[in-house]
């Protein structure tokens, strides 16, 4: 919607596009402002408008006018998106995690996509995909998949300090990436893990992690 609402209002129904307007007229810009209080005022009205955003996604109505979703227009707001940091192209992962979203905008409000959009999506995705490797072989942007493994020798100096930190942080925290490099899981994992998932057999503590792979091959 935030995209929409700065490179394509077309795509905005009426009534989104007055919300955004009535959000954004409670932050008006005043000649007097300093460098400091422009900034501020201008983070304030960026939370205002993901507001609005999520209260309109929240309606029955859609926000959006979806039968003007072409894959062209798909594609240009997948080449406006940016890495934060680097400023590099985001990973074919995270485009396709777009697709999906757009994918669960339409089945949010009962909507089927064309079979002609469908295609064009399909299209368009195959297109990013051999760009983003393209540029990423040329040296724009990481060549690995994922986030880097911690190295064994990291693991030790971290619980070392942990331990040496001592108090209640030290002892969580050693405990925790015990925990989690024994466990061979994300420390998301990690925090979900109660009582009830402990056990132990004969001389063994067993831990139950409760997760779902979606390639079994994993």
């Amino acid at each position: 919607l935030l995209y929409a609402l700065k490179l394509d209002p077309e795509l905005l129904k009426d009534e989104a596009t007055a919300a955004f307007q009535l959000a954004d007229g409670l932050h008006e810009e005043n000649d007097e402002e300093t460098a400091q209080q422009k900034q501020k005022r201008e983070k304030e009205r960026n939370k205002a408008r993901r507001r609005v955003a999520s209260e309109l996604l929240s309606r029955n109505d859609c926000p959006v006018k979806l039968e003007l979703i072409t894959g062209h227009r798909f594609l240009r707001y997948l080449l406006s998106l940016r890495n934060s940091r680097t400023n590099s192209r985001l990973s074919h992962a995270s485009y396709q995690a777009k697709r999906a979203a757009l994918f669960h905008l339409f089945r949010s409000f009962n909507v089927r996509q064309p079979d002609d959009l469908q295609n064009q999506l399909k299209t368009a995705m195959k297109g990013v995909r051999r760009m983003v490797a393209v540029e990423k072989q040329n040296g724009d942007g990481r060549i690995q998949v994922g986030m880097e493994p911690m190295t064994f020798t990291l693991y030790k100096f971290l619980a070392r300090k942990f331990l040496e930190m001592g108090g209640a942080d030290g002892i969580f925290g050693h405990s925790f990436l015990v925990l989690s490099w024994n466990l061979a899981c994300r420390s998301k994992n990690t925090c979900t893990i109660q009582l009830n998932h402990f056990r132990w057999v004969e001389d063994a503590f067993q831990i139950f992690l409760l997760t779902k792979k979606m390639i079994k091959q994993a």
